[in-house]
């Protein structure tokens, strides 16, 4: 699903495998884009990642930094999608209205007849004309 979401947005969103370039020092793989996708990272643990990723949800502007270069301030439009197969991905304090978990099920893994339907919409010439 979300290589489909990426694939209409284009080079508005970004597939990431690593926390630390969402909330890392050099995080210009965050600038023009709508949404991240993160396969794998993992904010629990670590207060200062789970606090900058908290601002980069909530917070109108951030603050981009590239190697070499000084830092600016710029929009912040982004939405985030994680996913893992880990239990603990980051520490969703009491009240907290930033999150929304969903735990998968598996049942129709597999099931090339389920999921064909959305395959064949990113191929379709619709699609492909979403992000041009």
């Amino acid at each position: 699903m979300t290589d489909i979401l990426s694939y209409i947005l284009g080079e508005h969103a970004k597939v990431t495998e690593r926390g630390d370039s969402i909330t890392g020092k050099f995080n210009d793989i965050l600038m023009n884009r709508s949404l991240i996708v993160s396969e794998k990272a993992s904010f629990h643990g670590n207060t200062n990642s789970k606090n900058q990723f908290k601002h980069l949800i909530t917070s109108h502007t951030m603050t981009i930094e590239k190697k070499g270069i000084s830092q600016f301030q710029t929009r912040n439009c982004l939405n985030f999608i994680l996913y893992t197969n880990e239990y603990h991905v980051i520490t969703i304090d009491k009240g907290s209205r930033r999150y929304l978990t969903i735990k998968v099920s598996d049942k129709m893994k597999g099931n090339d007849d389920y999921f064909r339907p959305l395959v064949e919409m990113k191929f379709s010439p619709k699609a492909q004309g979403a992000h041009q």
